[in-house]
């Protein structure tokens, strides 16, 4: 048991690697080897739920080699904790926190550094039994309680599969973070790679960008916040904070990722035409790449399942990933992530569901302003929906009566979802398409728009 237990976490210590040079943010991560040799897995489905504790206990063990200490000692831990606590409570809205309980001594392993990475199950062996003998179970300490063990650097930073952390040397808030993703049931956030397309066709092999979430902690955003798909997981937002977009109109979405939650919504939802994806926006405005743009991820796709290449069942069955709006930008990246760093929707450009559900074209940004009161404006057509963004009046459904196209007390201008200018529309003639119109009306006397907001017409 415990050899299929080594075999297992071996792997995933080989997927979640980040050597010290990434660390310090040198970009030259290499591809991650399989979860496990090809049909090695005959596990059931994944069944974990979501975790949607408000807290998880974090039981931190030291180790000490021959030849090196643990280069921590409780202070400058309980400091490190603190940071990453103020962390955990901004990016969760004031939700989650974790419980640091640091053992008071350091286990010695009798051996060295190099010995130990040359042979890990050695080192799983060392930890599982000093752990055990403390009282906890090493392969089950609880539900809501998870094992980190703190060693100097020994070839690797860090790794973890539940309920297990392991980390050597850099003990950093942002590694200490993404680690635990992992020990609480997340994969990566990866990136999708289609090449000329933003998505594909659920080829793993060719589309999947390990890492390739380049603007997420559980991605290779390094100390950047986690993105929306496994916020929800962990039920960080309220539900007035994530609007579910089901019919046309224009609505504006404000950042998740900042010290206050000032508005709603910060996130959003939209099926895809085939009813198999779920695609999450969301909105960044700090970042320089993504502030003028909205990014959208896609649940759903390559899940982690039976027959997957990587499937493991300790782990969540969704994986998130980032979809580049402008794929193929950087056909020859000198790194493999170069080319996701324009993911963003940006102003002006739409995207369109390829399974026929949606298309969203981006009107703007609440300009210079990159904090909590930052904004995008989005124009959603959803086909066999109509809406008026904002919430019309009456005097506006007059103002949109068929008459009104026939009256010369008016200007009616239109301009389609791309922007382009439409002439002579007259709804009540059937001369519009189906289709997304923004209308705007104006006296012709006083020139004093009537419609000073924008309406969303569709037939």
């Amino acid at each position: 048991m415990i050899k299929a237990f080594i075999s297992g976490l071996f792997c995933i210590t080989l997927l979640f690697h980040l050597t010290a040079a990434e660390q310090r943010g040198i970009n030259n991560l290499p591809t991650p080897p399989a979860f496990l040799p090809a049909g090695a897995v005959t596990r059931s489905p994944s069944n974990i739920p979501p975790y949607k504790a408000d807290s998880v206990i974090v039981l931190v063990y030291r180790i000490n080699f021959s030849d090196k200490d643990c280069p921590y000692d409780e202070p400058e831990l309980n400091k490190i904790h603190d940071t990453t606590n103020q962390m955990y409570h901004e990016w969760s809205g004031g939700k989650f926190r974790a419980i640091f309980k640091v053992h008071p001594q350091a286990f010695n392993a009798p051996n060295t550094s190099d010995y130990y990475y040359a042979n890990w199950g050695e080192y799983v062996d060392f930890c599982e039994s000093n752990i055990n003998n403390t009282g906890v179970n090493f392969d089950d300490p609880g539900v809501t309680t998870r094992i980190l063990t703190l060693a100097p650097e020994f070839g690797f930073n860090s790794s973890a599969a539940p309920p297990w952390v392991s980390i050597a040397g850099g003990y950093e808030p942002w590694v200490i973070i993404h680690e635990m993703g992992h020990a609480l049931a997340l994969l990566h956030a990866n990136g999708l790679e289609a090449e000329e397309q933003i998505i594909g066709v659920e080829d793993y092999e060719k589309e999947n960008m390990e890492y390739g979430n380049v603007y997420g902690n559980m991605g290779i955003g390094y100390n950047l916040d986690y993105g929306p798909v496994y916020k929800d997981y962990f039920g960080w937002f309220e539900p007035d904070e994530v609007k579910k977009l089901t019919s046309t109109g224009v609505y504006k979405l404000y950042p998740h990722d900042q010290a206050v939650r000032a508005h709603t919504p910060i996130a959003m939802t939209i099926p895809s035409g085939n009813g198999k994806y779920t695609y999450w926006l969301e909105y960044r405005p700090e970042d320089q790449e993504t502030r003028e743009g909205v990014l959208f991820h896609l649940a759903g796709y390559l899940n982690n399942s039976p027959g997957h290449p990587r499937y493991d069942a300790r782990f969540w069955d969704t994986v998130s990933y980032l979809l580049d709006m402008t794929p193929n930008s950087e056909p020859n990246p000198q790194w493999w992530g170069d080319d996701m760093k324009d993911a963003a929707l940006t102003i002006g450009n739409t995207f369109e569901d390829p399974f026929d559900g949606f298309y969203i074209k981006v009107l703007g940004v609440n300009n210079g302003v990159w904090d909590e009161n930052g904004w995008v404006e989005l124009e959603v057509y959803i086909p066999n929906t109509y809406a008026v963004s904002p919430e019309p009046d009456k005097k506006s459904f007059k103002l949109l009566l068929p008459e009104l196209f026939h009256n010369e007390q008016y200007d009616v201008s239109a301009f389609n979802v791309l922007g382009k200018s439409v002439t002579g529309i007259d709804p009540y003639h059937n001369k519009v398409s189906e289709g997304l119109y923004i209308i705007k009306i104006t006296d012709k006397k006083s020139g004093e728009a009537i419609v000073n907001k924008k309406v969303i017409l569709s037939r």
